[in-house]
């Protein structure tokens, strides 16, 4: 239980997934014309943020990769597959 100070009880926390649902609430909806343009205004954000680094530290930035399970590997390979038969018609 939380204390939530708009209404002064304790109530449950929310689940993981109600958080999720919370936190991507405003881009469900989005069109992929949309989702496109907030895509390419993080891409100008990232360039002009590593324009401000260093050369050695642009290089470190663009070569390190965050390290992800075996699980998250298979996850992304069904995705990949899923996502390659969809764009193919198959």
């Amino acid at each position: 239980m939380a204390y939530d100070p708009a209404s002064g009880f304790r109530r449950p926390l929310p689940s993981e997934r109600e958080l999720i649902r919370e936190e991507v609430a405003d881009v469900v909806g989005l069109t992929p014309s949309e989702r496109a343009e907030l895509l390419a205004l993080a891409c100008r954000s990232g360039a002009q943020l590593l324009a401000l680094r260093s050369e050695d530290e642009r290089r470190r930035i663009l070569e390190s990769r965050d390290p992800v399970t075996a699980e998250t590997e298979r996850a992304l390979a069904r995705l990949r597959a899923r996502y390659r038969r969809r764009i193919s018609g198959g």
